[in-house]
This record gives structure tokens, sequence and C-alpha cells, in this order.
């Protein structure tokens, strides 16, 4: 068991964050294709549609640096929040070359990156991904042709139950405050005495003392085992735990046997029609009408008409936040993007 510690000022700083975006999400999945026969309950309906080969040129060289469970490297905190992998790949390119290069270093020193003999697991090519521009482009490109078959067919589904998952616990937090959320978070920890506690099932144990910089708890579909980082390159900055948000054959079904397919998609279109389904796609990760306009390449009037049809419809429901409105799927509005065939509530 691990135990995290928390001051008053952690307490106060404790806050719900988004998804981090598909960059995050292969970077676990890459601990996951490794094991894939001990999590197939829950994964093996994405791994047999993804399928690599043991040899795959490029996950292979990914799953070197990065892949175990939880991931070696570190790249969440250099990399930060990003909508798409094209911008994950830019935030990648743009992370400077002395935390790239501390960050590998650290991971070449944990235990779990170094084999029974003493050697390091991480190959001998990452050492240069902060020196060598061609190198990190070279790295660049493999993340994006990994990003491109494993997770971006699903990654409609993906964000949609991370906006959920984010908005429940946000709830939780506003209704019950910190200690509720951290009990309610996810069934492998609970808030004891000043300190969360953390299951370890392979029975390894920290003790981590916050010291003031708080705690963000980020949902991921891939993360197996809840994972805290601190960033080398903001050491003052919050922690960010990562924590499972895939618990059960409902939720998995549901991402990986339907909507990647299309149907749903389209069905859905010919319901709405095309730009209102686009709209209430873009709205599932939350947005203002400008964003929604933006995205969507329409006029601000002409997105407020389809936000204010969705919201008629209790597809979504809005928010004032200060001079701004921000929208959010509501649960019906989801399971029709999701093409679930059971009742919303």
């Amino acid at each position: 068991m691990s135990r995290i510690h928390f001051s008053a000022e952690d307490l106060a700083r404790t806050r719900v964050g988004a998804s981090y975006g598909p960059y995050a999400e292969a970077m676990f999945s890459l601990g996951v294709g490794a094991g894939q026969r001990q999590h197939g309950v829950l994964f093996g309906g994405w791994y047999q549609q993804f399928a690599p080969a043991p040899a795959d040129p490029t996950a292979g060289p990914l799953r070197q640096l990065i892949g175990g469970s939880p991931p070696r490297l570190d790249l969440f905190t250099l990399i930060g929040r990003v909508a798409s992998d094209e911008e994950g790949r830019d935030a990648l390119l743009r992370v400077p070359s002395r935390h790239l290069i501390e960050e590998i270093h650290a991971a070449a020193t944990c235990p779990s990156a170094t084999r029974p003999d003493g050697t390091s697991k991480i190959p001998a090519w990452a050492f240069y991904l902060g020196a060598d521009p061609s190198v990190r482009h070279t790295f660049a490109d493999r993340i994006d042709a990994y990003c491109s078959k494993a997770i971006n067919p699903y990654w409609n589904d993906i964000r949609s139950h991370l906006a959920i998952e984010t908005a429940e616990c946000a709830r939780t937090l506003a209704d019950g405050g910190v200690e509720r959320l951290l009990n309610n978070a996810h069934p492998g920890m609970r808030w004891r005495d000043g300190a969360l506690e953390i299951d370890r099932k392979d029975g390894d144990s920290a003790e981590l003392e916050l010291n003031g910089r708080g705690l963000v708890l980020v949902p991921s579909v891939f993360c197996r085992r809840i994972t805290v980082y601190i960033s080398l390159a903001d050491p003052d900055g919050p922690a960010v735990m990562f924590y499972p948000a895939l618990r059960d054959l409902t939720d998995a079904y549901r991402l990986w046997a339907g909507r990647h397919l299309g149907s749903t998609q389209k069905a859905l279109a010919a319901l709405l029609g095309d730009t209102r389904a686009a709209a209430l796609d873009v709205i599932s990760t939350g947005c203002t009408t400008t964003e929604l306009a933006d995205r969507l390449g329409l006029s601000p009037a002409t997105a407020s008409y389809h936000v204010a049809v969705l919201r008629d419809a209790g597809m979504i429901i809005s928010h004032r936040r200060g001079s701004t409105v921000l929208h959010t799927i509501t649960r019906l509005g989801t399971a029709l993007l999701n093409g679930s065939a059971e009742p919303p509530y």
C-alpha cells in the first residue's frame, strides 16, 4: 500500500482534471499491449482489433522506452494536456532538451526499468532524444503512426467516456468536498487520517509528501494502476494522479464493440443532421459557443442555434462561468453519441 500525505494547502489545491488526450492514452496503452492475456477481459476487444505484431516496427521501439505499468518514461507532465495527436507532436518537439534528458535518466534508474542483471531496459537510442533533433522527430513519427492505428479509431468513444468520468468526479468534489472525492474516485484508494491510501497488488509501497503542491486527478482508459507523476520541469506544480477509468465489461463493450465501425455515427447524423451530430461530438468534451463555432467552421449565430436545439432536446446543458457559457453533454446525449442501447438514467 502507498500513502500520499496532504497538508491543508494540498487539500485546497486538489482538483479534478480532464483527460490528457490521445498521446497520454497511447503511452498507457503500450503497457496494455505487453500483457494482453492478463488484461484481456477489459482490453481484449481493443487488442484483437488493433492486434500489433510482436515485432511491430512502430510499437516495438515505443514499448522499449515507454512500455510498462506504469509507463517508464514520464512524458505526461512534459507534454501536458493535448486535444489531438497533432498537438501532442508539436508539444513533444517543443519540450526543452534538458527536461527530456532529465526524464530519460530518471526513467533509466527506476526499478521497473532495470533487469535482474542490473542493466537498464531503456534502449541506447533513447539517450539521444534530448540532444539530437532527428532522433526526436523519428520518435514523434513513431508515436504518430502508433496513435493512428491504436488510438484514433476509438478516440471519440474514449473521449466521451473520460468526459463523463471527469464530470462525475467534479460533481462529487462540488457536493462533498475533497475527502469524498478521494474516497469515491476509484475503489483502489481511500482517505484515512489525513492521507490517501492506494492499494498495490504488486506489493510496492511508497510514502509521498505533496508539500503544498496539491493533486490533480486525471482519468485514463488505458491506465491500469493508480500512478502519480511530479514534473521535473515544474517541481512546484501540482502532482498529477492518473487512475483507471475503465472498470467493467459494460464500459469495455461500449468502447471496443461499437462506434469505431461508423454505424452509430452515421445513424446519429441521419437523425440530427451532420452539423448537429458533429456539434454534439465536440460538446462531449465541453466547450463554449465560440469554441464550437471555431471547431466546426460556423458563424457564432449558427453555432448558437445548434446549441439551443441540442439543449432543448435534453442532450446538452449550459453553465455560465463569468462572461462565458460552457456547454457539456448530458447522459442522454452521451448515450446517443455512443450508440448505447440501454436507458441513460
